[in-house]
């Protein structure tokens, strides 16, 4: 039997109240567009980007859903994935130089098989405020990372004991691992 296999992504997961019931939604992309599963119903099916509320509003009806909360679910993908795209920063995206705020180089080297990289903290603007964000430089691509991601990466690399106080100390803040 052939078989091909594609890449799909979730992107956000969200768990809300509504019409006196709890939706756990898993909402993402794959090869043909977008889809949403609500495991909490054993319901799954096609989606449309997350602002198109009528056609969302459609299928999760078609899945078994009734009106009212199938409205309610299309309203809250409309609503986080408003949120996530303000949220979106130029992560994994080529950035020219000249593009590129000011950066203050922290480390920089050459790979084994002779390629540079640079790693740099820039301070970049959202809603108004500087805050800042690591950067890693590498051929002709600069990513701008998430602190959150390299947490994440950090402790993935065993970087955290569960018993140290800054791991603890970042659980309180909210950071997710």
């Amino acid at each position: 039997m052939e078989q091909k296999q594609y890449k799909a992504t979730a992107l956000f997961e969200v768990s809300f109240n509504a019409n006196g019931s709890n939706f756990l939604v898993v909402y993402g992309q794959h090869i043909n567009g977008y889809y949403c599963c609500i495991p909490n119903w054993k319901i799954g099916c096609e989606m449309a980007e997350p602002a198109d509320t009528f056609y969302n509003y459609e299928k999760l009806c078609g899945a078994g859903l009734n009106k009212n909360d199938a409205k309610a679910i299309a309203e809250m993908i409309k609503t986080v994935g408003a949120e996530k795209e303000q949220g979106i920063r130029n992560y994994g995206r080529i950035q020219f130089e000249k593009d590129l705020v000011e950066c203050l180089t922290v480390a920089e080297g050459v790979k084994d098989d002779g390629n540079k990289y640079e790693l740099a903290i820039t301070s970049e603007s959202a809603n108004g405020e500087l805050r800042s964000a690591p950067v890693v430089k590498f051929k002709n691509r600069t990513f701008i990372l998430h602190w959150e991601d390299m947490v994440a990466l950090a402790s993935k690399a065993g970087l955290f004991d569960e018993s140290e106080s800054a791991y603890k100390a970042l659980l309180r803040k909210g950071v997710t691992l």
